[in-house]
C-alpha cells in the first residue's frame, strides 16, 4: 500500500515516513502509525509515506518539506515509544559512509 500522492503540486509542510517492516513485529512499529493517522485524516500541508523496507524510494519524497519526521524502531536503550529530535544540521555534519547500505546510507546520498 503506497501513500505517496502523485497529483500533489507543492511540497508538504510536514511529511511523516513510516519504515519498518510489518512481518517483523515491533519492526512494523513505522507503516502502522502513518496508516492510522491517514485513516484518521491530516491536516492541511501533512502528507504520510509509508516506506516500508526501502527507504530510499522515498527521498526525493522529502525535498522542500520544513518538517520531516520519521518512525522507526531502534535499539536505543531507552523505553519503548521514546522520541528523538535530530536537526537537520546535525545529520549534514555526520561522516559519509564508505558504502551504501540499507541501514547506512543518509538521506543526501
Amino acid at each position: 500500500m503506497s501513500l505517496v500522492r502523485e497529483d500533489r503540486v507543492a511540497p508538504p509542510r510536514t511529511l511523516i515516513v513510516g519504515c519498518g517492516n510489518l512481518l517483523r513485529g515491533d519492526d512494523g512499529v513505522g507503516p502502522s502509525l502513518v496508516r492510522r493517522l491517514v485513516d484518521r485524516g491530516l491536516p492541511e500541508g501533512v502528507r504520510c509515506v509509508d516506506a516500508g523496507t526501502s527507504g530510499a524510494d522515498v527521498i526525493l519524497e522529502m525535498r522542500g518539506v520544513e518538517r520531516l519526521f520519521v518512525i522507526d524502531a531502534c535499539r536505543s536503550g531507552r523505553a519503548p515509544g521514546s522520541i528523538f529530535e535530530l536537526p537537520g544540521e546535525e545529520v549534514e555534519r555526520q561522516p559519509r559512509s564508505a558504502g551504501i547500505a540499507l541501514h547506512a546510507f543518509r538521506w543526501d546520498q
